[in-house]
């Protein structure tokens, strides 16, 4: 049996095993060899592993201070890694699905052929909202600035964000966004409107479906220029809670 191991530097551990019960010295100085090259790799892996961990902390610290552009990278390339093997892991499963639709036996026959099957469902009411509300707070708290809105009690923090207001969006989101609105997110920000390739996995569900949160939805529909006019949109209901004292 021939077995090679790939080490460091691309050198080549090759061991001759003439049969597994006999343990000629050769034998032996390659299963050596071979334990020290792998204790080798596990403790190179471990350090790589804290020093991607004082990588993190370092980046989390400066993002603290308003800089977070280290952080986003790290973050983007954790979410990128996993999206490809969440891919990998489907391209799998459809491989899978598709042998054994292969070998299945032909499904019987629907009962809509004759037609005396079941009636499909009514499609989804087209309306995406029933109402809309604009809540008036008092002017006072416009006029306190931006810092009380965002919840950013720090002028100097907000300088630094607005040195790099893209990272700071794409932060915000990796840290506290769903899968969903992490896909969003990079689809307006890398993405081609309504290409196929760029349309984020939840929303391909969606269009498959025929509806979506907001109601019915179709192939063409996604990121498309509305033709509706403010006339023939629904009523904006404003309503003020509050007034100025």
């Amino acid at each position: 049996m021939r077995v090679a191991i790939a080490a460091s530097g691309g050198r080549e551990l090759i061991h001759h095993a003439i049969a597994a019960s006999v343990a000629t010295p050769e034998c032996k100085k390659w299963g050596k060899q071979l334990l020290e090259f792998l204790s080798f790799a596990a403790a190179e892996a471990a350090a790589e592993r804290r020093r991607y961990a004082d990588a993190l902390a370092a980046a989390r610290s400066q993002a603290e201070q308003g800089f977070c552009r280290p952080l986003c990278l790290m973050l983007r390339a954790e979410y990128q890694a996993e999206l490809q093997a969440n891919a990998e892991l489907q391209a799998n499963a459809d491989a899978a699905a598709a042998k054994q639709e292969e070998t299945a036996l032909p499904p019987p026959a629907a009962a809509g052929a004759s037609g005396q099957g079941a009636q499909p469902e009514e499609d989804p009411a087209p309306d995406k909202y029933t109402a809309r509300k604009l809540l008036l707070e008092a002017s006072t708290l416009a006029a306190a600035g931006l810092l009380p809105a965002i919840g950013l009690v720090d002028e100097q923090l907000l300088g630094n964000l607005m040195q790099d207001p893209e990272a700071a969006l794409e932060l915000e989101i990796l840290l506290n966004g769903t899968r969903e609105d992490k896909a969003n997110f990079y689809y307006i920000q890398t993405g081609t409107a309504q290409k196929w390739e760029d349309i984020p996995a939840h929303v391909k569900r969606d269009l498959a479906a025929g509806f979506y949160h907001g109601g019915a939805i179709a192939m063409g529909d996604y990121d498309a220029v509305s033709h509706l006019s403010l006339s023939e949109s629904q009523e904006y209901v404003i309503v003020s809670t509050q007034t100025d004292r």
